[in-house]
């Protein structure tokens, strides 16, 4: 099968260096995490990153940002308030409606671990011509503008 000017065995070298590239950048951003907020995992930053760019959501949008049940959601909020990353803000009349905001020290540990990534793909990529790194942005953009919903089409 062949898609644009690649064919299957293009994309799918292309799915298996992205794979890798995605667990070097998570094993990036854990090794940050121990050493910035040694208490904090994966699925919790996964949270707080959620936030922080979307700005003030509800519990129930986290939830189905992340694709947890609302109790792995509520336990996220829990864990991450403890730890005076987020704070629990009503905004409605409803006591049972939460929503969540990122508090300045959670603001500046995303900021911190993303500042470690973005070191580490520099360091990596020193070394690569610019055309190359021209040619990689212009993937990426368009596999992160339809990735999602190629993902969704096809469940």
């Amino acid at each position: 099968m062949t898609t644009g000017s690649f064919d299957q065995t293009d994309l799918d070298d292309l799915s298996d260096e992205l794979y890798r590239a995605a667990a070097a950048m998570a094993m990036v951003a854990s090794d940050a995490l121990s050493h910035l907020a040694p208490g904090l995992n994966l699925s919790e930053f996964r949270a707080l990153t959620l936030i922080h760019e979307r700005g003030t959501q509800r519990l129930m949008d986290v939830a189905d940002a992340l694709d947890v049940t609302p109790t792995t959601a509520t336990r996220l909020a829990d864990s991450l308030g403890a730890a005076g990353l987020v704070e629990r803000v009503r905004v409605s009349r409803d006591r049972r409606e939460v929503h969540l905001a990122i508090s300045a020290p959670g603001r500046a540990l995303v900021e911190a671990v993303n500042g470690e990534r973005r070191r580490h793909l520099a360091a990596a990529l020193g070394g690569v011509p610019r055309p190359t790194l021209a040619g990689a942005i212009t993937t990426l953009q368009a596999l992160s503008g339809t990735s999602r919903a190629a993902w969704v089409a096809s469940a």
